[in-house]
């Protein structure tokens, strides 16, 4: 009679062989157009959300403020980055050094104190990421929920 004990122990055994043989995915990998992903986009825009929203919601600015070193470290790392075979392109790759360009651009100007040049930097930088978006979510027939 198999008991309890021995179906968990095959159950595990089973689960770790079964693991073990099904392909990763990996990591590292920055594009995964077949799964309608593009992961330095989506980094960028984790932060870019968590920076936007309190300032469009509420016109608190102190977000993207603490967020604008990590906003320059996204922008350049999705420069730098593999671009998905459906949107490499030159237009893309303009708007990615554009958006990198702004990035750097808006850790200097969120030292400055000048609330409404913060604001304006940071509006200008959101919808250059929207069209960024934009030109990925066309190319894949998908809709995406403007935030």
């Amino acid at each position: 009679m198999v008991t309890l004990r021995t179906l968990c122990a095959i159950a595990c055994a089973l689960s770790i062989v079964f693991s073990s043989c099904t392909s990763k995915k990996d990591s590292d990998n920055n594009t995964s157009a077949e799964d309608g992903e593009w992961k330095p986009m989506d980094d960028f825009h984790t932060i870019m959300a968590e920076s936007f929203h309190p300032f469009r919601d509420s016109a608190d600015l102190g977000p993207a403020i603490a967020n604008a070193e990590s906003m320059a470290a996204a922008a350049e790392k999705w420069l730098n980055s593999p671009i998905p075979e459906k949107v490499d392109n030159d237009e893309v790759k303009a708007k990615l050094q554009e958006l990198n360009d702004q990035a750097v651009s808006f850790v200097t100007i969120s030292k400055g104190g000048d609330q409404n040049a913060i604001g304006k930097s940071l509006n200008n930088m959101h919808d250059l990421f929207h069209s960024l978006q934009e030109e990925w979510y066309e190319d894949h027939g998908e809709d995406h929920e403007q935030h």
